[in-house]
């Protein structure tokens, strides 16, 4: 999408993927009307661009703003030296993994009206 990759031959990389989901959850029901329920999800993605990170840094040639979006950490690092885009030996991403997120949610949910399922 922000082409930051550096992409080989100038072939982007697509921007929909699928991802194989895996999660648990757990609801508790308080009383008639209130119930509360909290949930965790796992998610392993069939691309490593999920992040828009791969390997390598784009070439600066190629402009400053796909430069400046590739490396967010330009500024300060955290031995107090300027962090600079595209530094040989430094590594970005890991081509050989697939990206993955976690997640959590938790939700209270309240009844205004109940309505029962007719019986057939």
């Amino acid at each position: 999408m922000f082409n930051t990759e550096g992409q080989p031959n100038g072939e982007a990389y697509k921007t929909i993927s699928t991802s194989i989901p895996l999660g648990a959850g757990v609801k508790y029901r308080i009383n008639e009307k209130l119930n509360i329920a909290a949930e965790f999800g796992f998610r392993k993605a069939n691309t490593d661009y999920l992040d828009d990170v791969s390997q390598r840094y784009p070439n600066i040639a190629y402009g400053s703003t796909r430069a400046a979006l590739a490396d967010r950490s330009i500024g300060q690092n955290k031995l107090g030296n300027v962090a600079t885009p595209d530094v040989k030996g430094v590594q970005r991403g890991d081509f050989r993994k697939k990206d993955t997120y976690l997640f959590a949610g938790i939700t209270l949910s309240y009844t205004f009206v109940r309505q029962n399922c007719p019986l057939f």
